[in-house]
């Protein structure tokens, strides 16, 4: 199986990620993650209750991603993750929003 691309998640997670929009997600999103790239690097843009969320993601070669994450414009922080993975919801920057709002 292909790995996942820019802004998808595998198969089997289809159920996790669903129970974590409804238990994580602090505000009703009207949209899926919008997101564009490539295998360097990711964009993925949502909005939720009128807040602009944006993960803005780079791959290393060794798959890992450094995302720097934005709340109506303003950096509000920067992630890592062991995976390569891009997105507002699922990706490390879900953590930081959590945290900051």
């Amino acid at each position: 199986m292909p790995p996942p691309t820019c802004g998808e998640f595998h198969p089997n997670c289809i159920d996790e990620f669903d129970a974590f929009e409804t238990c994580v997600a602090s505000a009703p999103c009207a949209t899926d993650d919008q997101c564009t790239g490539d295998f360097e690097s990711c964009n993925c843009k949502i909005d939720c209750s009128g807040k602009h969320l944006e993960a803005d993601c780079h791959f290393d070669d060794d798959g890992k991603s450094t995302c720097t994450c934005s709340f109506d414009g303003q950096v509000v922080g920067t992630c890592t993750s062991a995976v390569r993975k891009c997105g507002n919801l699922t990706g490390c920057c879900a953590a930081v929003f959590a945290e900051s709002h």
